[in-house]
């Protein structure tokens, strides 16, 4: 039995940048709870654009497991990050693509912004996640 996102060990990521790249791989990977485990407890993430956030990291876990059923191939290419004490403000030009589950192929690219704040320990976790935040 898989323990709760709470109760799991939260990933190690040294930088802003890190977080991304564990993100991403655990995504490809198909380990969504991995990937859920990046996010601070309070996350908010936009996972539609122009949608409603989603709050908490087991709505967003939800998210990332639909993402993960793609079996997506990523690519994330950070655009700039800038930290302010325990806070950074990370862009990102991002480009997935897919398979749908009924074998359509799927593509999506956008430059997001997201806000990442350092963790106790001196790792990083996500707090506000905007796939969608920059407009082309």
């Amino acid at each position: 039995m898989t323990a709760p996102l709470d109760e799991k060990p939260e990933p190690h990521a040294g930088t802003p940048e890190a977080v991304l790249s564990l993100r991403g791989a655990a995504i490809a990977d198909g380990r969504p709870d991995d990937a859920a485990a990046l996010y601070e407890p309070d996350a908010v993430y936009y996972f539609a654009p122009g949608g409603d956030p989603l709050i908490g990291r087991e709505d967003i876990r939800g998210a990332l497991a639909e993402l993960a059923g793609l079996h997506p191939q990523l690519q994330n290419d950070v655009r700039r990050v800038v930290i302010a004490g325990d806070v950074a403000f990370v862009v990102t030009a991002w480009r997935l693509t897919g398979i749908r589950p009924d074998g359509r192929p799927v593509m999506m690219a956008a430059t997001s912004t997201d806000i990442l704040r350092r963790r106790g320990d001196d790792s990083w976790g996500i707090a506000i996640d905007d796939p969608w935040g920059v407009e082309p």
